[in-house]
């Protein structure tokens, strides 16, 4: 199974191929969260989830069918126990920047660099200022934005979650929210998610098993 991030943009799906690439229009695998086929997990709290598990070859192909011909990942998400109240809390803060960010020539220093190769192309001076022809219609002096500090931030992320579970010998609950709010280091670029899941399972004798998964 090979994971990379598919971009710096902050909410983008992460590329995921299980046994390299199998079909020409699509090698994406199916996601199936709690009985629910999905086509990423981008709306899952990383937070909420209990265990992950691979199917690929023959054993995702007999259960899943087509779908499954590149891999299936079965995402089972946290379930209340039996025994106390448990209620966790976790927070976390970060700051992300530009990793070495390019050095800018000001304005007079592009200018001494690409003259002599306006010159060596033909360019004819203008006789007042000295002046390419091309370079007055294009370019002038004394303009010294620096565009790679215009378009770049410092991004803030920060990430919420709060879970409360709780069981008894014959059901089990567990409910979780969690707010993320990432920047991404571009201007501009961010991505926000708010996200609310309830699981609960009744036994209602020992071999029958209800229950329900709400997620918002």
């Amino acid at each position: 199974v090979s994971v990379s991030a598919s971009s710096g943009q902050p909410g983008a799906t992460a590329v995921v191929r299980v046994r390299g690439l199998g079909t020409v229009n699509d090698n994406n695998p199916l996601y199936v969260v709690d009985g629910q086929f999905m086509d990423n997990i981008n709306n899952v709290n990383p937070a909420d989830i209990d265990r992950i598990e691979i199917l690929k070859d023959a054993s995702a192909l007999a259960i899943y069918g087509s779908r499954g011909s590149n891999g299936v990942i079965i995402v089972s998400t946290k379930a209340g126990k039996s025994g106390e109240l448990t209620i966790n809390f976790d927070m976390t803060l970060g700051v992300k920047s530009s990793y070495k960010a390019l050095k800018m020539m000001h304005s007079d220093e592009y200018y001494d660099f690409i003259m002599p190769s306006e010159e060596a192309d033909g360019w004819k001076k203008d006789a007042a200022s000295g002046d390419a022809y091309k370079f007055t219609q294009q370019y002038k002096r004394g303009y010294n934005t620096d565009w790679w500090d215009a378009a770049t931030q410092t991004a803030f992320t920060q990430n919420y979650n709060l879970s409360i579970r709780k069981g008894t010998d014959n059901s089990r609950t567990a409910f979780s929210v969690g707010y993320l709010g990432d920047e991404g280091p571009i201007i501009t670029t961010e991505f926000n998610r708010l996200s609310l899941r309830l699981n609960q399972e009744y036994d209602i004798k020992d071999i029958v098993t209800v229950g329900a998964t709400i997620n918002i």
